[in-house]
Order: structure tokens, then sequence, then C-alpha cells
């Protein structure tokens, strides 16, 4: 099986760890894209977009790419705060002043980019068309009340966080924050990364197995790396990650089982979910990540930038990990990122153990 693009010879153990994936059998197509201060070092792809191995893994071929979602959704967030459009310690019913019941009203616009809001989930059962309705997601958590006093502690808001920032957003711009980070994001950076696809791009779209994430060393916060997607029955992605921040010599091999799989339904993919569920390129999400990473230090992905770059305290970072409620997040907070902690780090996506 062939493996396509390019790796700098740093980072060869990459290149062996994923055709090891691939020719083994353990995956059934997959991508890969690291930069490195804001410069590509890998860019690779190889396989089958499908489990019938019938469509070749192309260069432009995209995949659901989760929880990697909410980076980007942060993203736009910041992005209108960096224009003084959003308040970050400003009330959530400041802009969405339906919010502001059953206690809600002390829910600032940092607790929802930290995931401690206090609404990690909807108080009633969802189904898959209710995730594809942003009206009745976002009607139905303005109606909640929060499960903790907000910002005393932390819970992953696994669905909610895209659909509580993204309403946000919305009330800011009056337009759908795919158009938003299209428009503001996507198209200054260049960057293959849809949140909400167009029916043209659904030939490109890989299916998509995605297991838990497994664990593994310490991560480079110099290095930005996304696996894009995978047809696995491993865990690719921690593996791939191991070999990058563990050195050339030394590629560590970690694998867990499947859990997860991507709905073929095209309709859930025009609207996207803004907390899990984008398409993207997987060199176009490493290098839109490049856009936070980078540009702490002035430069986005190759010099380009869509913000100034912040400080601890306008980002909305916390000294320390908060006391854990449902949802597992264990880790110091900030404008939607994790920060890292001694005991565990991420590369981009906050996703949990």
């Amino acid at each position: 099986m062939d493996i396509q693009g390019d790796c700098t010879e740093h980072f060869s153990a990459v290149r062996e760890v994923f055709a090891d994936s691939l020719h083994s059998g353990a995956d059934v197509g997959a991508s890969v894209a690291i930069y490195l201060d804001g410069e590509p070092v890998v860019d690779l792809w190889g396989g089958y977009a499908d489990q019938a191995r019938t469509r070749p893994w192309l260069r432009d071929t995209i995949a659901n790419v989760w929880s990697a979602t909410k980076t980007m959704t942060a993203l736009c967030a910041l992005v209108l705060a960096d224009r003084g459009e959003l308040d970050l310690s400003a009330p959530v019913a400041t802009y969405w002043p339906e919010f502001g019941t059953h206690g809600k009203d002390r829910i600032e616009v940092r607790h929802l980019l930290s995931h401690t809001a206090g609404l990690p989930d909807w108080n009633q059962p969802m189904t898959l068309d209710d995730l594809c309705d942003r009206e009745k997601a976002t009607t139905l958590l303005g109606r909640q009340t929060p499960r903790w006093l907000p910002g005393t502690a932390s819970g992953y808001h696994r669905f909610t966080h895209g659909f509580l920032i993204g309403e946000v957003i919305r009330r800011i711009c009056r337009q759908s924050i795919g158009t938003f980070f299209a428009d503001q994001i996507a198209a200054p950076l260049d960057a293959d990364f849809h949140i909400g696809l167009a029916a043209e791009n659904d030939h490109r779209v890989s299916a998509t197995s995605s297991p838990h994430p497994a664990p593994h060393p310490a991560a480079n916060p110099r290095v930005a790396i996304q696996v894009g997607a995978y047809v696995t029955a491993q865990e690719t992605g921690s593996r791939l990650l191991a070999a990058a921040v563990a050195g050339p010599k030394s590629p560590r091999k970690l694998g867990t089982t499947p859990s997860r799989q991507e709905p073929p339904r095209s309709s859930c993919r025009r609207p996207g979910g803004p907390a899990a569920c984008s398409r993207a390129l997987c060199s176009g999400r490493s290098g839109a990540a490049c856009a936070i990473w980078d540009g702490l230090r002035g430069r986005g992905a190759r010099g380009r930038r869509v913000r100034r770059p912040p400080s601890p305290s306008s980002s909305g970072a916390r000294p320390g990990p908060m006391p854990n409620r449902p949802g597992r997040c264990r880790q110091a907070s900030c404008a939607g990122q994790f920060l890292y902690t001694p005991h565990r780090t991420r590369a981009l996506s906050p996703l949990p153990p």
C-alpha cells in the first residue's frame, strides 16, 4: 500500500508508524499532518476512504474531526473578542437574553469556553435529529438550570459546548458559526475545514471509525498535530503522536478498541456540529490550529494570523484544575483550550479520557 505525501527526515518515525498501521491492516485509511513553528513537517495519507476498500484515500479526502471542532468554535469567539465585539467576562445573557433564566444569569462567556458553565448536557433525551436542529438544541439549553454554580467546577460539555458558543456568535453576527468560520478564519488561513459541509464536497468525505484516545507522553507544545481521520481498528492517532514527541529513534505504538462511528447520513453534514461534527482536510486542521498555538507568539501557520497574541488573563486561563463534574474534565481550563498539567496533556482537541 502506497504512502503518499511529504515528511521531513526528523519525523521519519511518524512515517514508519503510519506505514505500519496501513500495511498491517490495523487501519484501512488515514492521514496525518504536523506543523512545527508554523511550518508543515509531516503531511501523509494512504489507504482507502471506505471499509470496502473501493475509494482510495486521496490528498483532498476529508473526514469528521470530532471534538477538534471545539478548537475552531472557540477560535471564532476569540476572534470576536479580539475585535471588541465580544466580552469574555460578560454574562451570556448580554448577547442571548432568553438564556438568563433559572440561575444562568451568572454564566459568563468565558464559562462556556472553559467547560465550567454547568450545562454539560441536556435535561432530556436528544436524538440525532435533535442534534442537527440548532433552534431546538439551543432553546432547550436556554430553559435549563445549571448542574453546578458556574465557574466553580468543570465538566466536559461534549455536545453543548458548540451550541452554546455558536448561539452567542449567531446573536452577535446574525450568521451561523459555520458561515462565520468559513469567512473569517478558514478563508484567510486557506484551511480546508468545514463546520457544515456543502453537498458538492460529499464525495470527498471518508467513512470514519474513531476510538477513544489512549494515554500518551507529554506533548511538545510547539507541535500542532492532528490525525485527520481513520477507518480503523487501532488508535492511530495516539501512536502517531507518541512517535512525534518521543523522537525519531523511538516510535511507540499504542492501541485501543473502536468505540464510535460517524453516522452516514449526509443530512447531518449540512448544518455541521460546532462541538463534534465538522469535516476537514488533515493539513487544513493542523494549519488552522497553528492560528492558536503559533498565534500565542504573534504569528500563525506560515505567518498567517486571525487574531492578536492573547495574554493568559484575556483568554480566560485558570491556574489549575477545578473540581471535576460529569464529563471527566480534569485539566486547567482556558478559553477553548485545555492547558498543560503535570498529569496529562492533550494535543489540540479537548477529548475526555
